[in-house]
Parts: structure tokens; sequence; C-alpha cells
């Protein structure tokens, strides 16, 4: 026996496929966002920097956007700015990534600029502390004035977050698919 097609039987069908539709979309949301700080978090781990890397990576609700649910991967570390755009004059920037932050990336000083401008020396500079445990080959311990300091010329743009942008955005469509599909 067919069942009868009633106004209350069609938009209880739509209320069920829009709720469909919002919990699949609230998934796909939360599954991007994980792989986004794994990746992160890998790309960070594994960055050559001279000095204590101290980076994490973590999702939470983000509450800028309006009325729709959404996710933001949010770094946090003293190292986060030296690692993902890079330090000292001889090493690799990251002027792209840099142009498409808010603002230009106003506020992140070039290489060379922090501090005392230390890293535009083209043989780098010292520090006291610790080398880190992943750092770039061109960074060791010097012995100064009776004093053991870490002499290093900065590293390389390890564009981390960047990086995770990237790919998470060329996956969004496939993951999508496997999402809605389940």
């Amino acid at each position: 026996m067919a069942e009868e097609f009633t106004s209350a039987a069609f938009e209880s069908a739509i209320s069920k496929c829009l709720a469909d539709i919002d919990a699949k979309s609230h998934t796909l949301v939360d599954e991007l966002a994980d792989e986004a700080v794994s990746m992160a978090n890998s790309n960070f781990r594994n960055a050559f920097y001279a000095g204590v890397n101290d980076v994490t990576v973590h999702s939470e609700n983000d509450t800028s956007v309006n009325d729709e649910y959404g996710k933001a991967v949010v770094a946090e570390g003293a190292s986060l700015l030296f690692i993902e755009f890079g330090t000292g004059i001889m090493k690799t920037d990251s002027p792209y990534e840099r142009a498409q932050l808010y603002g230009g990336g106003a506020g992140i000083v070039g290489h060379g600029e922090y501090g005392k401008r230390r890293g535009r020396q083209l043989n780098g500079w010292v520090y006291r502390g610790e080398p880190g445990l992943n750092p770039p080959w061109d960074t060791d311990y010097v012995f100064l004035r009776g004093q053991t300091f870490v002499h290093t010329k900065g590293n390389h743009a390890n564009s981390s977050l960047w990086r995770a942008r990237q790919e998470i955005a060329r996956k969004m469509r496939q993951k999508a698919r496997e999402v809605f599909n389940r």
C-alpha cells in the first residue's frame, strides 16, 4: 500500500533532509579542522629551528562566522612566528604567505628586523640558550669569553600553517564527498 503524500509528510521529509545536511556539515568542518591541526602540528614538529620549539596547534569554535558553524585552527608559542616566517637575512622568507594574511602581514617583522636586528648579520648571531631539538645545519654551540652561547644564521620560513591551509583547501571537495556519502 502506497504511503499517502500529505503536506505534513512533505515538511517532515524536508526537515529530516535539512537536519542531515546540517549534521554532515558539522562533521565535515570538524574533520577538516582535525586534519589541518594534525598537518600543522607535524609541520611545526619537523621544522628546522634554532631554539626551543614550543609551538602547539589546536582547533576551536570560530565565533566570527555569522550564524554558521566554523572552526579556527590556532597555533601558539613564543617560537611560532620565527618558525612560520623564518629568521636571518640569509634564509628564505615567505612574502606570498605574508601577503595573504589579514592586513598583508603588517606587524610581522621581516628577516633581520627583529630585536636588535642581529638577523641582518651575514655571519649570524649568538644567543644564550639551547639550539633546540632540530636546529638548522649552521647552528651550533660556541665558546666566547669563557661562556657557552648558541651561534645561528637563523632558519628558513617553514610556513607550517600556510601549507596545512593549502592542503586542506586542496582536499576539501573530496572530503565533502566522503562525508556526505556516508
